[in-house]
């Protein structure tokens, strides 16, 4: 996820891209490494239900 969140950041037909990452990843240092490289949100699957997981996208879709 990290070097796939990466390359869409530096790759500028993709460097605006909405990305909400969903992962696995819960340590504080996971999510601020995803945040250092320019990650929109981050969910963590053991947190969330679909439900939030919909809510994040319709936010930032610009739709809540």
């Amino acid at each position: 996820g990290f070097d796939v969140l990466d390359i869409l950041r530096n790759t500028p037909e993709t460097a605006n891209v909405r990305i909400i990452m969903l992962t696995a990843l819960s340590q504080p240092k996971d999510k601020e490494r995803a945040e250092s490289l320019g990650v929109d949100d981050y969910l963590v699957k053991s947190q969330v239900v679909i439900s939030d997981v919909v809510s994040r996208i319709k936010y930032h879709l610009g739709l809540a």
